[in-house]
């Protein structure tokens, strides 16, 4: 896997022009050089991005839906081994102009909401040991 050099100032949150240094990458399949994408510093070095997007007029739960989807693919990455961390601009993102136009060049042709980008990877160095529980937190009745 390419490793993306330290030395590279980390883009800002917002919408850039995409300058693309491997072209023939499959990920860049429906980009071209110039396009607009939108940049979220936390997405640097990423292995992997996943989108969540929700229809609201199918069903008014679509944030809580998204959010479970989300939340379970973190688990499922934690049991896998596999880092991750969710990215709350997706709702934000995708009602540009801009968002709009990048999910039709990948083919999203109804009209979606953006609920959250989940980054997967492996992350550096030794995991976090968890904080001790708190006593009397939860109560069973």
């Amino acid at each position: 896997a390419d490793v993306i050099p330290t030395d590279l100032k980390i883009p800002h949150i917002g919408w850039n022009a995409l300058h693309l240094n491997k072209p023939d990458c499959p990920i860049f399949k429906y980009l071209k050089e110039g396009d607009h994408v939108y940049f979220v510093y936390s997405f640097y070095g990423a292995n992997c991005v996943v989108i969540v997007l929700a229809d609201p007029e199918i069903y008014n739960g679509w944030v809580e839906d998204g959010a479970l989807a989300l939340g379970n693919m973190m688990n499922a990455a934690h049991a896998l081994g596999v880092d991750s961390c969710w990215i709350h601009r997706a709702k934000e993102e995708f009602e540009t102009a801009e968002g709009k136009a990048l999910l039709a060049k990948w083919g999203v042709e109804r009209d979606l909401v953006g609920v959250g980008h989940l980054i997967l990877g492996y992350g550096e160095g030794e995991k976090p040991v968890a904080a001790p529980r708190k006593e009397n937190y939860i109560y069973r009745v």
